[in-house]
């Protein structure tokens, strides 16, 4: 499993399309991002913010978003299978056309 703190590790893996392993964020990682036929599996992120980011033909497997900014993301055509947002600000946040859902827990 990869556990990385690192910025760049985190940028290189978008260009992949592919997250796995975790992710440690530092406070003022901001990523305002869209993505696009990601996949993102077993997949454990914490902290940073994804706000105003769009989500579309995304497929969640097996994830852990824990306290992360998703306020005002866009989650279109989406699939959730085994997915938490704990801790999570998501306000204004959508789920458009979505199979399941996220569970989101304080």
């Amino acid at each position: 499993m990869k556990h990385t703190s690192n910025k760049k590790d985190f940028i290189q893996d978008v260009n992949s399309h592919y997250f796995t392993g975790k992710y440690v964020a530092e406070k003022n990682w901001i990523l305002d991002y869209q993505f696009r036929s990601f996949i993102f599996e077993n997949l454990e992120l914490v902290g940073g913010s994804f706000s105003c980011s769009h989500f579309q033909n995304c497929t969640f497997t097996n994830v852990l978003f824990e306290s992360v900014n998703l306020d005002e993301c866009n989650f279109k055509n989406c699939k959730f299978q085994n997915t938490i947002f704990r801790k999570c600000s998501t306000e204004g946040a959508k789920l458009i056309d979505c199979k399941g859902t996220p569970r989101i827990t304080d």
